[in-house]
């Protein structure tokens, strides 16, 4: 059973490791997650992971504030994606804050999509 919450004195690090080591889906445990603290701890955890895995400091926060944001649109309650934001600065990356409409997040995805082809094309 997963416990969203470090334990007294456990490192961030170790919480993240406790927390993915039973092959558990990294969106189940971040939606788990809705305690401040814990939000701390697992993002300072899961950067301190991707940086033992080779990633800069500075690419690893950017991994894991668009790994854990993505998530947000999972189903994650308001309350609990403010929250997120207080403790860690972390928002949804293409919604921020905003609990977008079907149709919102349709032509997100579709403007994303398109944004993505054009960046990948040669210039003349």
């Amino acid at each position: 059973m997963l416990t969203p919450r470090p334990e007294p004195g456990e490192e961030p690090l170790a919480y993240v490791g406790r927390l993915l080591a039973d092959d558990t889906k990294f969106t189940e445990v971040v939606l788990g997650i809705v305690d401040e603290d814990a939000m701390r701890a697992f993002f300072d955890g899961y950067v301190a992971s991707r940086v033992r895995v080779g990633m800069g400091r500075g690419e690893a926060e950017r991994h894991s504030r668009y790994r854990i944001g993505y998530v947000q649109g999972e189903g994650m309650a308001a309350e609990v994606r403010y929250r997120w934001h207080h403790a860690t600065g972390i928002s949804h990356p293409f919604f921020g804050l905003l609990e977008p409409t079907a149709n919102q997040a349709l032509h997100a995805g579709m403007d994303y999509v398109e944004f993505q082809k054009n960046r990948a094309r040669p210039r003349a």
